[in-house]
């Protein structure tokens, strides 16, 4: 709601991890934002801008990495998908 409200999602993230792998959580909105804050410190960033959050996806399956295939053979592409008409690949 473009920060009008906040939700915790991690508390206590050591700040020179520089990372937090975060599950989205499945409430679709146009004016998302993330707000870090310090905890021993009143130091705040928040996103650049809005982004979205959307019940719409695609997941290549296949192939997923490690795979290792020869010059010139055929090989397929494969997905799963939520909520899209069509993909570009």
């Amino acid at each position: 709601n473009n920060g009008q409200t906040w939700t915790n999602i991690a508390s206590n993230i050591a700040a020179s991890s520089k990372t937090y792998a975060w599950s989205v959580a499945n409430a679709p909105s146009t004016n998302c934002l993330i707000k870090v804050v310090g905890v021993d410190n009143p130091l705040v960033d928040i996103s650049n801008a809005v982004f979205t959050i959307s019940n719409s996806f695609v997941q290549v399956t296949y192939p997923n990495g490690g795979e290792t295939f020869g010059k010139g053979t055929g090989q397929y592409i494969e997905w799963d998908y939520t909520g899209v008409a069509t993909v570009k690949l």
